[in-house]
């Protein structure tokens, strides 16, 4: 979300639900659909083929995702079984903001443990990436070299992804921390540095992650308003604008993140709030809906 911008809603569909005659061709798609306007009409990525996978937005707009390219979601190894099959061993990236038909990619690191369902990923605050967890872990099919928990069905092994921009060189650095509480409407400075020339391109709240069942519902980044105060080529003071109100960014904890391109600054934690005085946010969301 892009502040004084309006936000383009955007579903997108990964496969089907139980399987029929036409499971195989239904799961072989991958669609999405602009929601804001008439008329609207869904896209096909033709070529991609995901099951339910993991999910996690990231500062910046881009969607980290890891699935599975057979089969859905049953936790059983009986004759019926129609589990997760075929594990993908590395990560799908998708970016809303590229070309349609060049959203996906895969940028080549791999991993020996299989995550299909019921596993979770959450952002970190270093601006990798936290996996765990899957319910299926010895009874599906895999074409890779995959290692197989030895402890029953569960999988208790975790892993850190290290996403490209974590390799770039030149990531900002928040010298001067932001306040632990910032409030609507309000402003505040936030120090930065780097080790060369370059630009800040984006001040960036993520709030808090919280998947399940593979899916993140609530997760939201939302970009802020900033300008540089004090600055020279390689250190700055910004001056950042808090969102306007609840209905942009919903009261709570957040990363805030500097971005530089692509590439992130290690995360502040802030919170999020009301100023002293202002109405109950339960009130400020009646009075809109009014």
């Amino acid at each position: 979300m892009r502040p004084g911008q309006d936000t383009c809603l955007e579903f997108i569909v990964f496969g089907g639900g139980y399987a029929d005659a036409k499971l195989n061709e239904e799961l072989g798609r991958c669609s999405h659909i602009g929601c804001d306007r008439y008329a609207a009409q869904w896209w096909l990525c033709a070529g991609v083929s995901l099951r339910i996978g993991l999910r996690v937005t990231a500062a910046g707009g881009h969607v980290f995702d890891d699935a599975w390219q057979e089969g859905v979601g049953d936790l059983s190894d009986g004759p019926g079984y129609n589990g997760g099959n075929e594990p993908y061993d590395s990560v799908w990236i998708y970016n809303p903001s590229a070309p349609a038909g060049r959203r996906f990619s895969q940028p080549g690191a791999r991993t020996r443990t299989a995550r299909l369902y019921h596993a979770t990923a959450l952002l970190t605050r270093d601006g990798d990436v936290f996996v765990g967890g899957t319910s299926n872990a010895r009874h599906f099919k895999g074409s890779s070299s995959f290692s197989r928990t030895t402890l029953g069905v569960n999988e208790y092994r975790n892993e850190i992804y290290h996403p490209p921009y974590l390799f770039q060189g030149n990531r900002p650095r928040i010298t001067m921390q932001p306040p632990t509480f910032i409030t609507y409407g309000g402003s505040f400075d936030l120090g930065y540095g780097l080790s060369a020339a370059g630009n800040i391109t984006g001040v960036v709240l993520q709030n808090a992650g919280a998947p399940t069942h593979n899916y993140a519902i609530g997760h939201r980044s939302q970009l802020l308003d900033f300008r540089a105060t004090k600055s020279n080529a390689t250190h700055c003071v910004l001056g950042v604008t808090s969102p306007a109100g609840p209905n942009h960014a919903p009261p709570g904890h957040y990363l805030l993140f500097l971005l530089r391109g692509d590439v992130y600054s290690r995360a502040a934690w802030v919170q999020l709030r009301k100023p002293l005085g202002q109405v109950r946010v339960e009130t400020y969301f009646e009075q809109t809906r009014s």
